[in-house]
């Protein structure tokens, strides 16, 4: 051990010694290594990610955007989901730079991997800047940049575009911030240029939860520049740092703005109900385990909660080492800041359990924030940093005699004797007793953990969810399976190095690398770095529904799909635990891609009235939920677990009327649904890999008397605005004449008795307008049945027309003459032009700002 000792020092202080360029590369390796060792599948074999939301709903959304870039245009509107939508004014980034220009070169798939690999490494990189800005070694600033990138919180969510591309913002603004007050105002342009990136391509309450991070840093180090430098140098600080935000927040305004006034027509125009806002709270016991056992993780699996514990996790030692970094640098004002983020951050994840986020949520814009914890993601920022201070100060001699050092390290020895004691009684229990618990205690652990009861069509089923709970338990707690082993593990060799450390029979730098080296394992194999994968044969695959729908149709019929969601659920929860969980992930993902569900018929050039998007209007929202869509806004009948199954097909037969009202033609259905006025056109089971042990069948139903996407009518009613909007839509679905619309005010004109068929032709699309030719044999009102939002304009033979609003979502043209007319619908969002010459001015202003502050830095 001593001769291994020797050569070890001599390695260290071989690489310690080497070259700059050498440590260069070997910085790089450190920090693009684990990227590349996590990201291979993505990256080389370009196999999709398996997550839901990112395969249902940011794949195909991207796959427009291409489609468009492609053709010359960023598209504005998309009539493929919710009858029609304005898809670029969302938390999507639609107008980053850097997506526009992947998107060009590669086809969706591999250019959104890409996008999400070059998104952690410019978090990595701007960590590991920030680090050396305060003064950490290299060592200790790799291991800020590790723990920030790689921590379970940020590689995690690192899947969804608008996280990855500006988790680089929050340590790139901060020591710019930190800079700017030190006096180097150079920087100022890259503070501009990360509000800028914020604003354009995150997600908005990321980019809020940063925003706000960003100012409590720039006031307490304004704060810390008043005392040390004098108010004058303090407000021009602040003046640099104020204008830098304000022109990146200007450059965004091509998104910001209309996504504002979007935001208005839905259901969070008010803001988020606490309620809402509040799922996904932390419980406090929760959040202390969850930083010292990488599975704790105790899942409501049905709820509508963010089981956050197990991403809190950023290896045994980090916590000792931030708190060794409190002990032995108690005077550094970088610590105390980082210990108060961190315990603020804990404060707000801990959302419900605690006053400060409901205090929060009454500030103006955090009415809207919601999953309070995502603030972990922040503390996970701030424990990184502590950590790393804590292991530069390793080498300090003072710090082997603290007391509280000594007190700390006791404390983990402890730990580690404690887990293995927890691991070995937990094998016991949920193995030895399994017979005890499975058969008498599902029930009571359903109530208080899993959250199943009245959301399944089969008791079968229902019981097959609490033993899928028990595997994750057992998976997570048991030393059966590999994360609770190496868990153990960890917590030895941790208490180990520091145990050797304190008795001085481990040099400083020695036990800095192997601290070093265990944290780096020990994050990397913690739940939360596992990325399973779709075999492209599966993913590529053509839908069985599309093959039932005429192609020759596509833009004139819509699609709907009944009892997905539910049905997807009941499809992964039968195979109970004869599988893992990603394969009962894919099972539910082919059941949704064979449903066309929610946003799939995107990229199959169809139209769906029903879609995933939270700012859909409300009008759009209410009809959904009526109609029986589980992805509406609002809840409806499909997802009222106090219905059964035979209540469902009775709501659904009364308001089948509605649906065909709203051009939906088709209809694919995991459950076989038994209707007079639906047409089964395919019933069987779907194809699912060899490994499955259950079976799937797909129902595609024709509905009748499907209106067309444009058609005259002369039956109209004005609607009666003191009705509710389900009052409204029940005398719809009582309307005996088909012919007969809902309009929202008197559309002018006097319906006579059509003398012969009127004739429209198929409307001519383009980016932002569609075209109608008609020939009206009588006065009437033209019906295009896609959603009425504002930014629509009309024209009729070159005449400015108003629009009206038919059947609560649809738009309807007066036509007050007879004869061919040419009908032409153009498209505007309502402050997109406002926002993009705020767009267009904010980039000249930031270069000019730059130009200002270098010339200053000079003078």
């Amino acid at each position: 051990m001593t001769r291994l000792g020797h050569v070890w020092d001599r390695v260290l202080s071989k690489f310690l010694n080497a070259p700059v360029s050498l440590r260069r590369v070997a910085l790089s390796i450190g920090m693009l290594g684990p990227l590349l060792l996590l990201y291979r599948d993505l990256i080389f074999l370009s196999r999709p990610w398996l997550d839901l939301d990112l395969l249902l709903s940011y794949q195909p959304r991207y796959a427009l955007l291409a489609e468009g870039l492609h053709a010359g245009h960023i598209p504005l509107w998309t009539d493929g989901m919710l009858a029609g939508f304005p898809i670029a004014f969302s938390e999507f980034g639609w107008f980053y730079p850097l997506t526009w220009a992947l998107l060009r070169a590669f086809d969706p798939l591999r250019a959104y991997t890409i996008e999400l690999a070059i998104g952690l490494a410019l978090a990595a990189g701007a960590a590991y800047w920030l680090g050396r800005v305060w003064g950490l070694t290299r060592l200790g600033a790799y291991l800020a940049s590790f723990l920030f990138t790689y921590g379970a919180f940020v590689f995690a969510t690192s899947r969804f575009l608008n996280y990855a591309d500006i988790y680089f913002a929050l340590p790139a603004g901060i020591g710019t911030i930190e800079l700017i007050t030190r006096g180097h105002r150079k920087y100022v342009g890259i503070l501009g240029l990360s509000a800028a990136v914020m604003a354009l391509a995150g997600h908005p309450q990321i980019a809020l939860l940063f925003g706000f991070t960003w100012g409590l840093f720039a006031v307490f180090r304004l704060w810390c520049a008043c005392r040390d430098r004098g108010p004058q140098h303090t407000i021009a600080s602040l003046a640099w740092i104020t204008t830098a935000v304000s022109i990146g927040l200007a450059i965004g305004a091509v998104r910001l703005i209309p996504t504002m006034l979007n935001t208005g027509l839905s259901v969070r125009a008010d803001g988020l109900g606490f309620a809402i806002a509040a799922q996904g709270s932390i419980p406090p016991w929760s959040l202390a385990l969850g930083y010292l056992f990488p599975s704790f993780e105790i899942p409501r699996l049905l709820g509508d909660t963010l089981n956050a514990e197990e991403l809190l996790y950023l290896g045994m030692a980090t916590p000792a080492l931030a708190l060794m970094a409190l002990c032995s640098r108690s005077r550094d004002k970088v610590v105390w800041f980082l210990c108060g983020l961190v315990v603020v951050s804990w404060i707000f994840a801990m959302g419900s359990f605690s006053l400060g986020f409901p205090l929060l949520h009454k500030l103006p814009l955090f009415g809207f924030f919601r999953q309070p914890a995502r603030f972990g993601i922040v503390a996970s920022f701030g424990l990184a940093y502590l950590a790393a201070i804590g292991i530069d100060q390793i080498c300090s001699v003072s710090l082997r005699t603290s007391t509280p050092v000594r007190w700390i390290t006791q404390a983990w020895v402890r730990l580690a004797g404690l887990i293995g004691a927890g691991t070995v009684t937990a094998t016991v229990v949920l193995s030895g007793f399994a017979f005890l618990i499975i058969p008498y205690a599902h029930d009571y652990i359903d109530r208080e953990i899993v959250g199943s009861e009245g959301r399944f069509l089969t008791a079968e089923r229902y019981y097959r969810t609490f033993d899928q709970l028990y595997e994750r338990m057992t998976a997570a707690f048991s030393l059966e399976f590999w994360t609770p082993r190496w868990t153990l593990c960890a917590a030895a060799l941790t208490a180990l190095i520091f145990w050797a450390w304190i008795r001085r029979r481990l040099p400083a730098r020695n036990t800095q690398v192997a601290l070093l080296v265990v944290l780096v394992l020990d994050v990397m194999v913690a739940p939360g770095h596992t990325i399973p994968t779709i075999p492209s044969d599966w993913h590529a695959r053509n839908q069985h529904a599309v093959t039932v729908f005429p192609t020759e149709s596509s833009g004139e019929w819509r699609i709907f799909s009944y009892r997905g969601l539910a049905q997807k659920f009941e499809l992964s929860t039968a195979v109970g635990t004869t599988l893992n969980r990603s394969h009962r992930d894919l099972l539910e993902y082919l059941f949704l891609n064979e449903t066309v569900s929610p946003n799939l018929p995107l990229t199959i050039q169809h139209a769906s009235i029903d879609g995933y998007e939270n700012l859909m209007s409300r009008a759009a929202a209410e009809y959904l939920a009526y109609i029986g869509s589980e992805r509406s806004t609002i809840d409806g009948f499909a997802s009222d677990a106090s219905l059964d199954a035979v209540e469902r097909s009775n709501l659904l037969h009364n308001r089948l009327s509605l649906l065909a009202a709203a051009n939906v033609r088709y209809i694919t259905s995991g459950v076989e649904l038994e209707d007079s006025l639906l047409l089964n056109l395919r019933s069987g089971p779907i194809d699912l890999p060899s490994w499955s042990p259950v079976e799937q069948n797909l129902f595609v139903y024709e509905l009748h008397d499907w209106a067309p996407r444009a058609w005259i009518t002369r039956n109209w009613q004005t609607i009666d605005h003191t009705m509710t909007p389900n009052a409204v839509l029940d005398a719809m679905a009582s309307q005996a004449d088909p012919d007969m619309v809902i309009v929202n005010r008197d559309p002018g004109i006097v319906a006579t008795t059509p003398t012969e068929p009127d004739i429209v032709h198929k409307a001519g699309r383009g980016p932002r307008h569609v075209t109608l030719r008609i020939v009206s044999s009588t006065p009437g009102l033209l019906v295009f049945n896609e959603a009425m939002y504002p930014g629509w304009t009309v024209t009729v033979d070159q005449k400015p027309t108003d629009l009206l609003t038919v059947n609560t979502i649809m738009r309807g043209i007066p036509i007050d003459r007879a004869g061919p007319h040419t009908v032409v619908m153009s498209y505007n969002p309502p402050g997109f032009g406002l926002g993009l010459t705020l767009t267009v001015g904010g980039l000249i202003a930031l270069l000019l700002l730059s130009t200002a502050s270098w010339r200053s830095d000079r003078t």
